[in-house]
């Protein structure tokens, strides 16, 4: 069977081929995408690296035993900058968008193929526990989309935006491991890594208009617009603390914190995130020319 799907103009595009394609968008991911290959090996029908810039390590050596749909695109300094990019090289029915961090698990290597038959779903999220540099500190949560019916696919090339569908979601209590090198959840890496991507996120709220969608709608995409100009109106120092709480009690409820302690510094770290965002689009739009 063939799936036909539409860009935003409403013309049709190149039929999927039923299959799974697998997508990796990496920057300089030479000491752990392997084990990422390793996992898809034998159980996707391909897969697709695309690398932030030029590479400078062996990332791409690596990827080309295991796949020969290799793409370099300019440097954004954002793995979600190149997400159209690559759901457009993609030739089958089924996206799994997955991490050079991640790598499926067993149980979920032996049921992912049969996920694509049910015709009930058209997306799955899987459990992503959170690691802590030597282990997981949670169980059976939180959940992350992982797996899309394509032809149900929207997106819009913007930081920490994952891929989202329009079709039914569930989740499947199977594990999508993610263990980066290091520990993510800790105020050395908020303050080297996240207010990086932080800055960058403020930039692109501001400068929204040229956002790149994949498969949106009008109608959502005037709804993006609207959520955009929502964050820039609303962001100013004052407010940071809002932003704060509304961000730390979201992932209270979203990491089901009663239940686990340990995740607390989690959502704090999400808070400050949330926080310093509302502080960078105030500072972006102040000193942006044009009505404030």
């Amino acid at each position: 069977m063939l799936f036909k799907t539409f860009d935003n103009r409403g013309r049709p595009v190149k039929p999927a081929q039923e299959g799974i394609s697998a997508i990796l968008i990496v920057y300089h991911e030479e000491k752990i995408i392997e084990r990422c290959l390793l996992s898809l090996a034998d159980v996707v029908d391909e897969i697709i690296i695309v690398h932030d810039g030029e590479c400078q390590d062996k990332t791409l050596e690596i990827a080309g035993k295991y796949t020969d749909k290799i793409f370099i695109e300019p440097h954004r300094g954002e793995a979600e900058f190149h997400k159209s990019a690559a759901l457009e090289k993609t030739s089958y029915s089924w996206i799994l968008k997955i991490d050079a961090d991640e790598f499926l698990s067993e149980a979920l290597r032996s049921n992912l193929r049969s996920l694509t038959c049910d015709e009930r779903y058209d997306a799955y999220a899987f459990i992503w526990p959170i690691w802590n540099g030597s282990r997981y500190i949670s169980k059976d949560l939180p959940y992350k989309e992982a797996l899309f019916r394509k032809d149900k696919i929207y997106s819009a090339d913007f930081p920490h935006k994952n891929i989202f569908t329009n079709g039914s979601l569930k989740e499947v209590p199977l594990l999508l491991e993610h263990r980066p090198k290091y520990n993510n959840y800790t105020l050395k890496i908020f303050r080297n890594k996240w207010l990086k991507w932080i800055q960058v996120q403020a930039a692109w709220t501001v400068g929204h208009n040229n956002i790149r969608f994949y498969h949106y709608s009008p109608n959502q995409i005037e709804a993006y617009n609207r959520y955009m100009q929502n964050q820039i109106h609303f962001a100013h120092p004052v407010l940071a603390p809002a932003w704060f709480l509304l961000s730390f009690f979201r992932f209270i409820q979203k990491l089901k914190i009663w239940k686990n302690l340990q995740l607390v510094h989690v959502a704090f770290l999400q808070g400050l995130y949330a926080a310093w965002l509302c502080y960078y689009i105030w500072v972006e739009k102040k000193n942006r020319p044009g009505p404030k």
